[in-house]
């Protein structure tokens, strides 16, 4: 019941009356903090005129929430024009990603709706030690951690100001050891575009970023599992572009089954018409409806996760020596106190 409510306030669906009574106010604050889409859900019941329908308490805490969200995109703002700035003067080639490009493409009715964690970036490899540079003559530094980086790695450590709100992360790469012809790095800075005076992917490009992103990066689908927040984000964002989802000629089984979970869970409509009954489908419409099929699912799933982790770190141990002499100053440093 909790997820069919959002999606119906989320996507201006009709809902009738009475089904208001029947939603658990805890069950929708857990789910909209998981998905982190509380200020998204504040703004729908407001523009919707649905306050009368809720305990005020709950409508003031989204407020607030919502607030202080609005507060860290306005920080959001000029800390990007700040970097903009610094690495347009320097001719650095970059483009800036995800919810940082999409506050800028306008594709939000209000920017308080989109709560972002980092400033992402992508920088061209040749210019990637230079960007570094420039940011640190900015007081940028990076962050202490004690996860391993290397070439392997889609991003850099974080770099942070203790005068900013929001770190940076610097990408090397969209996706680790995954390459497509319709997105990849060479494309989306060949035909970056600019918005309110900032770079930022063509749409195309966000569109495929925002499938791509959380099937491969966030492991959906592995999950197989329906993310509100990027549909949502890949909903705003279609609606400003003219692309064709069935004309793509490489049609990639991560974005077929992106597909497949939207009209699964129908939050919206979509012009795609190579939906097709699979044991896939047929199981995750299953999965939707049973909650202990779907937690054992995501139970097994980490289990993969964590064996691939962990896979990946014994192969560096056997063939990387920088990995290794990390390795021994970490432990140096944990026993020392």
């Amino acid at each position: 019941m909790t997820d069919e409510f959002l999606l119906e306030l989320i996507f201006e669906k009709k809902f009738s009356n009475e089904n208001y009574e029947k939603i658990n106010l805890e069950k929708i604050i857990s789910r909209g903090s998981s998905e982190l889409c509380l200020p998204l859900i504040f703004s729908k019941i407001c523009e919707r005129n649905l306050n009368r329908y809720f305990e005020k308490e709950f409508v003031d805490y989204l407020q607030k929430i919502s607030e202080l969200n609005n507060e860290r995109n306005k920080s959001l703002i000029q800390e990007v024009k700040n970097i903009s700035k610094i690495l347009k003067q320097n001719k650095v080639n970059h483009v800036f990603l995800k919810g940082s490009a999409q506050i800028f493409s306008e594709i939000y009715n209000n920017n308080f709706e989109r709560m972002i964690g980092d400033i992402d970036l992508l920088i061209d490899r040749k210019d990637i030690q230079k960007g570094v540079d420039l940011l640190m003559e900015d007081d940028y530094e990076f962050l202490e951690s004690d996860n391993y980086f290397d070439e392997e790695d889609r991003h850099l450590r974080r770099l942070v100001n203790k005068d900013k709100v929001f770190a940076i992360e610097i990408h090397r790469k969209l996706f680790t050891n995954k390459y497509f012809s319709e997105i990849n790095e060479n494309k989306l800075l060949k035909n970056k575009i600019i918005c309110n005076n900032i770079f930022v992917p063509s749409l195309n490009n966000q569109l495929y970023h925002c499938i791509y992103n959380h099937q491969i990066n966030d492991y959906g689908n592995l999950y197989m599992n329906f993310s509100i927040r990027t549909s949502y984000d890949f909903f705003k964002i279609l609606k400003k572009t003219d692309i064709d989802l069935n004309l793509s000629k490489h049609r990639f089984h991560e974005i077929k089954n992106f597909l497949n979970l939207l009209i699964i869970y129908k939050p919206f409509e979509i012009n795609y018409k190579f939906m097709k009954k699979s044991l896939k489908t047929i199981y995750v419409s299953i999965k939707k409806r049973n909650i202990l099929i779907s937690r054992i699912h995501q139970f097994l799933v980490k289990i993969l996760i964590f064996i691939k982790i962990k896979f990946k770190q014994v192969k560096k141990i056997f063939l990387r020596k920088n990995y290794r002499k990390w390795l021994y100053d970490l432990a140096k440093k944990k026993l020392s106190f």
